[in-house]
């Protein structure tokens, strides 16, 4: 059951709360917009979502929304939506608002006037909204206009796109949502299959703003030249990402061969923006041209970026993107050497975008994080040989573990039984087929001379001499060691693990589980990464507070093992306090109950006692 309630004004309604449907008795029988995307997608994700619909076609917010309380479409919609808050708090309900999601701005190209007034017309509604409807300054709004609109003769007002553009670069709790690409049914309406599309986009914004974590999902974005993929058309050739990645390239076409250019990818929607990379082409060709960044750029989804191209030569020259049957788009200069985006005061220009995969050596879904005496340690479950281990540790800032007495040890070997190993993915056959995870140990160098070497440079302090206790070996200058009856250097074995289950395999004769065994470094097993210092949570992408679940259903757990906590505040979406927590046990971990409280997202503020506060969001 999905409640819906909608008005298109100056036409008619649902009567009320209905169950989500296509909006008979106005709009043609079938018709539908993105919200039925959307919010499906709402329920799979666990919310139990209730969609407020007002509508009305051809209207801009310069003639017909108006300003607050000037009697406009805004003042009947606002009016529409306190009497469906309160029609469902009547049935019982307890209501949060979400979010705002603004798809407007065409009709304000109508004339230059309502264009350049959009910007501000724009921020008053929505900081009117955000402050005095909802009470909420923080509100997440979603905006989107069809990019393609602007390209219609007499509607090449472009302040409008930039307005949503500047609006999300410049207030992380607003997302500006491309339509750019979708089939369209005619001039103004997308069809049933660009409308899904649409409401996919919009869930995808929705949990970028309230999860405040981006879709697992990385793809590639190509463009043909047909205009069914990647390719955005806007003023000042910005574009806004539809997913992640590191830049591969970027292509466009050209109408004639032409000198040396500069090209510069911008991170924001205009000429002001920082830059992110330049390079200079060395001539433009007849037909497609690739730019091939020469480092490494991260594009962002949802996020919207300026792409410029100035000819260093004085020439005229001009670049037209096409295929074999329609141009789309072209970009003039007259002379070289303009400025910034003074270069197109007339054209736009068609390009394509393609993102790839980041790689990285470590996937963030296979990290278990937690601190101890001041430093960072990861145990990361993905399978690498020793060496492919301590690179990766390497590349990551830190280095395989290194373990220098009895309290690290133990506390080491209670975080890898809290972090839930399959026993069963980390193998070693050498090592009696028991489960093993890489640390910094090694002989690789010279057999019998033990060094924690956790960054594999062949240096390091030496641990330990020789072979087992009972050949000779022994500890050098009393440092730490917990090796089973090892080493033994058995079929040359030169990496050290730390054992998950006694070894070998059904007699546990040699080794018991949590100490240490040498088997073969190229073995492929999971490992564990050490930091120098207790790393803040820009650095590694972590949070040195856990809670979880996350959905809640009945109990929240607050683990923090850095600090310790002093009080526990938790605030709906409006900012209305649910539970202040004072008072607190100092456990290892916090139970909040949650099996009373409504569905929705909650803010959950931790104040510590060194002063300092941090804070997270959750669901219900």
């Amino acid at each position: 059951l999905i409640r819906f309630n909608w008005t298109v004004a100056n036409g008619s309604n649902s009567g009320g709360w209905t169950t989500m449907q296509p909006q008979i008795g106005y709009f043609d029988a079938g018709h539908f917009g993105p919200e039925v995307t959307f919010s499906r997608r709402l329920v799979e994700a666990g919310y139990n979502p209730a969609i407020f619909k007002f509508t009305q076609g051809a209207t801009s917010i310069f003639e017909h929304w108006q300003g607050p309380g000037d009697g406009g479409l805004y003042d009947e919609m606002t009016t529409q939506l306190q009497l469906a808050i309160t029609a469902l708090e009547d049935l019982g309900h307890t209501v949060n608002v979400r979010g705002l999601i603004w798809i407007q701005g065409e009709s304000d190209s109508n004339s230059q006037t309502a264009a350049s007034a959009y910007s501000d017309n724009l921020h008053t509604l929505l900081n009117d909204f955000r402050n005095t409807i909802i009470e909420n300054p923080e509100l997440p709004i979603i905006l989107g206009v069809d990019e393609q609109y602007f390209n219609l003769s007499g509607h090449e007002q472009h302040e409008i796109l930039n307005a949503h553009q500047d609006t999300a670069l410049n207030d992380d709790t607003i997302k500006f949502t491309s339509m750019y690409g979708y089939p369209k049914a005619d001039v103004t309406h997308l069809t049933p299959t660009g409308l899904i599309s649409h409401g996919e986009d919009l869930f995808d914004s929705f949990e970028l703003l309230v999860a405040e974590s981006y879709p697992t999902n990385t793809c590639t974005l190509e463009s043909s030249g047909d205009n069914l993929s990647f390719e955005r058309l806007a003023w000042g050739q910005s574009f806004t990402t539809d997913c992640s990645g590191n830049l591969a390239s970027i292509t466009f076409g050209s109408g004639s061969d032409t000198g040396a250019a500069t090209f510069t990818l911008r991170n924001g929607a205009d000429c002001s923006s920082s830059v992110l990379l330049t390079q200079t082409i060395a001539s433009i060709a007849l037909g497609t041209n690739s730019i091939i960044p020469d480092s490494t750029i991260y594009l962002e989804k949802e996020h919207t970026y300026y792409f410029d191209i100035s000819l260093d030569s004085g020439l005229d020259w001009r670049i037209i993107y096409h295929n074999d049957d329609n141009v789309y788009g072209m970009l003039r200069s007259s002379g070289g050497g303009s400025s910034c985006g003074s270069s197109f005061p007339s054209f736009d220009m068609d390009f394509s975008v393609e993102l790839v995969e980041a790689e990285t050596c470590a996937n963030a879904d296979e990290i278990y994080t937690f601190i101890y005496d001041g430093r960072t340690y990861e145990i990361v479950k993905d399978n690498k040989t020793w060496i492919s281990a301590a690179n990766c540790a390497v590349e990551r800032g830190g280095y395989l573990v290194e373990i220098n007495n009895i309290e690290e040890q133990e506390t080491i070997y209670n975080e890898l039984i809290n972090a839930e190993i399959d026993v069963a993915n980390t193998v070693s056959p050498d090592g009696g087929n028991a489960s093993y995870v890489w640390i910094g140990a090694n002989d690789l160098t010279t057999e019998g001379t033990w060094l924690w070497d956790g960054n594999n440079d062949n240096t390091g302090t030496q641990f330990w001499e020789g072979g087992s206790a009972a050949t000779g070996g022994g500890p050098v200058a009393g440092l730490y060691s917990n090796w089973g009856n090892e080493p033994d250097n058995y079929s040359n074995q030169d990496a050290a693990g730390i054992a998950l289950t006694q070894w070998p395999i059904g007699s546990g004769s040699l080794g018991s589980a949590s100490q240490w065994n040498d088997v073969d470094q190229n073995n492929s097993l999971y490992y564990i990464i050490e930091y120098a210092s207790l790393m803040q949570t820009d650095d590694l992408g972590i949070d040195t507070v856990q809670l979880f679940p996350n959905p809640v259903n009945e109990i929240l757990i607050i683990k923090d093992v850095s600090k310790k906590i002093q009080n526990i505040q938790i605030t709906n979406a409006l900012g209305k306090i649910m539970k202040n927590i004072n008072n607190l046990e100092q456990t290892e971990a916090l139970e909040i109950d949650f099996s009373n409280t409504h569905n929705g997202i909650y803010l959950v503020k931790i104040y510590y006692f060194d002063g300092t506060a941090t804070s997270r969001k959750i669901i219900k």
